[in-house]
């Protein structure tokens, strides 16, 4: 199964019976040999408020915004296919849904906001799935815990940013990047467990994560761009990759919280205000005499006595 760009044609097929789209009930029987759901099936705005919705299993595509309008729509269940095509934004303006049902033969999860936005806590995604695409979870604010299968081996930019209240994340061990600002704004994330696979943290990450307290970077991680850690003020313990060959730009600036840093013997960089404004740092040991600092790199750390 695959879930489509928003390239996917128009279906031609005749539009459904519009009769009564205003009761909680599913897609009748008499188009239960319907193959392709278009753009705003399901009524005019203000017309709509359909709080369940079944899509009959000879459905092979359900093409962009069709449903759009369901703005009180609380259950969606897809039918378990072997191939069905989704558009983008298929799920836009869910607010009120509490339940949806996956089919477990999906592949690829390529939507800009998954229907979490106000009920839906706890997510598990299919194990068929192996990628997330951009902004697929993104802006999920009630969400609190999520499973990434093992089968996942790709995550897109701000995949999960502003997921507010996201306090558990289990990523997959075959992940090789985590990519930009995934997971800026999980103000509430407190611990997150990085895989060995794992080869590099993109600009931004972890922007803002106000509520992450320790973090081990796995030995595999060679490169972790610029601001990546920026402004995650409970950051108090930081374990470095021994692959690392620089700290680049604002990569832990504003970690108010951190009081000392180790940097291991391949460290050749301290970039432009990599530490800036990290209030309680007291002390730093750089192991690797051939450590280039930049002069801004602990500008604004107001404690720092100790360099060695």
């Amino acid at each position: 199964m695959y879930i489509s760009p928003s390239s996917v044609e128009a279906s031609k097929s005749p539009k459904l019976e519009r009769k009564d789209w205003s009761c909680s009930s599913t897609i009748s029987s008499k188009t239960s040999s319907r193959k392709s759901i278009c753009s705003s099936q399901f009524g005019l705005e203000g017309q709509t408020i359909k709080l369940k919705i079944t899509i009959p299993p000879s459905v092979l595509s359900i093409h962009r915004s069709c449903l759009w309008i369901c703005k009180q729509l609380r259950s969606l269940k897809i039918p378990q296919q072997d191939y069905i095509i989704f558009s983008s934004h298929l799920f836009f303006n869910f607010y009120n849904l509490c339940s949806l049902e996956l089919p477990k033969s999906i592949v690829k999860i390529n939507n800009k906001k998954i229907p979490l936005i106000q009920n839906n806590q706890i997510f598990n995604i299919p194990t068929t799935v192996t990628s997330l695409n951009k902004y697929c979870f993104s802006e999920c604010s009630s969400l609190l815990s999520i499973q990434i299968p093992p089968s996942v081996i790709l995550i897109g930019n701000f995949a999960f940013k502003k997921c507010y209240f996201l306090q558990i994340i289990q990523l997959p061990i075959e992940i090789l990047s985590l990519p930009k600002s995934c997971f800026e704004l999980c103000t509430s994330l407190r611990t997150i467990i990085l895989p060995n696979s794992l080869k590099c943290l993109r600009y931004k990450c972890f922007v803002n994560c106000y509520s992450l307290q320790s973090i081990i970077i796995p030995n595999s991680v060679s490169q972790i761009e610029s601001h990546c850690f920026e402004g995650c003020r409970s950051l108090s313990s930081i374990t470095l990759s021994t692959s690392l060959s620089s700290i680049s730009s604002n990569c832990f600036s504003f970690c108010s919280s951190l009081r000392s840093i180790t940097l291991h013997t391949s460290i050749v960089a301290i970039e432009t205000y990599s530490f800036k404004n990290c209030y309680s740092l007291t002390t730093v040991q750089i192991n690797s005499p051939l450590c280039s600092i930049d002069p801004t790199s602990f500008e604004g750390c107001i404690n720092l006595h100790k360099i060695w």
